[in-house]
């Protein structure tokens, strides 16, 4: 009977604060409304990517070879912890389009003669190719992007050879789920870079090739063995000109959606923490300044035999209904909208299916969460219930003891403030936290307002920098084998340039204490006119004439610093590994 009342006077609380009462259910909805979304769109995506992978039977890695004969291959089966190794064929080849002006690269694949393909495609339209034909299957992105339909023909320049090749398929790839032709591309060109797959016998006349590949794709036994496998292949495979070894953990198209996937578990979990602490910390004010109103009740509830304790919880009760309504609410808005987020994610991504379960967990874990915070900012709000006694809370709470502000003991400066100013002062400092928590509030609106005008101004700045600035060149022209210094002359006799200079570029493997990465070394003109190169102190460098110049990002990953040096291994058969010293970083 007693519990009944104090609900009573609860549902009244509710109905005279309802405004308030709206307005902190809303925040607490966003928050958790952004958890619920993101929680369950970064594993329902994360599951659709793995059973995608599963389905295609996604390779654990992949190297990249000069040359390297079909026994060969076949021979790594069973070794070193692989459960299957295949052979293909891969070449970025041209593709001729009615604008001559228009350059649009094909990425050429072959498809292994196996039962059990690694990496197979997902079939969206059309049927499969047959062994000999000049049938190919074409990526779904670039397909689209250039509206080519099955039964269409695109022609391709291969190894000097005009071909017209026939669109018997529409395909989608695991390889390809975030169509990107290398590392350097700034974002995808879906219309300038597509990918086809031929067959095997197709691929090896074209390219001349024979019983050859330069590539092999490779599924390990276990994760656990596949960086063993890595360096066990590249002790074999040195002989066959090893030019680099990719695992599925850094395949691009992989590594972008896995960082994808990382990017919205990290926001599932910081985001609505921001949200139910501003919550939190707005719903201990309200509670307190409730308490501090109902003076005058809490005293006679108190005289009527009603616990501290009992009263406290009455308060908390308000702050945990607002909590509990929030949380119901923003986790069936996020529920439903998980699922648009993943059919979004998957579309962006080029995934053929779409797998969505919802999590109960998170919905629970989301009103868990809510009902701890809003405890909490029950409790802290409610407290000053102690201090009130029966008696005392009959009459007027006594005001507060007035006392000299800091500033006013700084004589020249407090004489020459106004009165209306010597008010708000006085003010300010006799309620500091409510001025501290406003002013964080302004700051925190402001700041957010702002971010989003400059995000986009600091985008387009740091892409100028980049494009502007350090690397200063118009075009990049790449050959698939190294060319004679003779083929600049060749340039500049078909074109008309103002400046040309040739560069080497190769990937290599850089290590430095226990760490290391494979990245691509570029070697330029000493007195380069197309590389602005600056240092950490701000200061425009020439490169030297013996060591290396590294990037900062790279310095700080391997750990290393300037006069320090750097083993460079090859993947060039035959050639020793060195050592560089680090001359500067940039």
């Amino acid at each position: 009977m007693v519990m009944k009342k104090l609900n009573l006077r609860l549902l009244r609380l509710i109905k005279n604060s309802k405004g308030q009462f709206i307005a902190v259910t809303a925040v607490i909805v966003v928050g958790l409304l952004v958890y619920t979304a993101l929680s369950m769109a970064a594993v329902n995506l994360e599951s659709t990517v793995e059973y995608y992978y599963d389905l295609t039977n996604f390779a654990d890695i992949y190297v990249q070879l000069v040359k390297i004969p079909a026994n060969a291959v076949y021979d790594l089966k069973n070794k070193f912890g692989i459960e299957e190794a295949q052979g293909r064929i891969v070449a970025d080849v041209p593709m001729k389009v009615s604008n001559k002006k228009e350059k649009v690269t094909i990425r050429l694949i072959s498809i292994p003669n196996s039962e059990k393909i690694i990496n197979s495609v997902y079939m969206i339209a059309g049927e499969a190719i047959g062994n000999k034909s000049k049938d190919i299957l074409l990526v779904e992105q670039f397909a689209k992007a250039r509206n080519i339909k099955v039964g269409d023909t695109i022609k391709l320049q291969i190894a000097g050879r005009q071909y017209n090749l026939n669109v018997k398929g529409i395909v989608a790839s695991p390889e390809f789920v975030y169509l990107m032709e290398n590392e350097q591309s700034f974002l995808p060109q879906p219309d300038k870079f597509g990918v086809i797959f031929v067959s095997d016998e197709f691929a090896r006349q074209s390219l001349g090739y024979k019983d050859s590949y330069n590539e092999i794709v490779i599924k390990a036994k276990s994760e656990e063995q596949i960086e063993k496998i890595k360096d066990r292949l590249e002790k074999e495979l040195d002989k066959y000109g090893v030019k680099r070894i990719i695992t599925q953990e850094e395949q691009l198209s992989n590594r972008m959606i896995s960082e994808e996937i990382k990017q919205l578990k990290k926001s599932s979990s910081t985001v609505p923490v921001l949200f139910l602490g501003i919550a939190s910390i707005i719903l201990g004010i309200m509670v307190s300044r409730m308490v501090r109103n109902d003076r005058t009740s809490i005293g006679v509830l108190k005289a009527l035999g009603f616990s501290n304790l009992q009263i406290i919880f009455h308060y908390t009760k308000y702050s945990l209904t607002i909590g509990v309504i929030g949380a119901v609410i923003g986790t069936i808005i996020g529920t439903v909208l998980s699922g648009y987020m993943t059919q979004m994610y998957i579309q962006f991504f080029n995934i053929p299916m779409l797998k969505i379960n919802f999590y109960y967990k998170y919905m629970f874990l989301a009103v868990l969460f809510s009902g701890i915070f809003c405890i909490i900012a029950g409790l802290w709000g409610g407290r000053k219930v102690l201090k009130i006694h029966p008696a005392e809370s009959m009459r007027p709470e006594a005001p507060k003891t007035g006392k000299r502000v800091l500033l006013e003991k700084i004589k020249f400066i407090w004489n020459k403030i106004t009165f209306s100013w010597k008010m708000v002062i006085r003010n300010i400092f006799r309620s500091k936290k409510r001025f501290i928590f406003i002013t964080l509030g302004i700051s925190l609106t402001f700041s957010m307002t702002l971010l989003t005008i400059h995000l986009q101004k600091a985008s387009f700045a740091i892409f100028n920098i980049h494009y502007g600035e350090f690397q200063r060149m118009d075009y990049n022209i790449n050959f698939s084998k190294p060319m004679n210094k003779r083929v600049i002359k060749d340039i500049e006799n078909i074109i008309k340039v103002q400046e040309i200079e040739g560069k080497i570029e190769y990937p290599f493997e850089i290590i430095h204490g226990w760490k290391s990465k494979v990245v691509n070394i570029i070697g330029v003109e000493k007195d380069t006119k197309f590389y602005n190169f600056i240092n950490l102190q701000d200061k425009k460098i020439n490169l030297p004439s013996k060591g290396i110049v590294i990037s900062e990002n790279l310095a700080k990953y391997l750990d290393v610093e300037v006069g320090e040096k750097v083993k460079i291994k090859s993947f060039i058969p035959h050639r020793d590994d060195v050592y560089l010293e680090v001359k500067d970083i940039i």
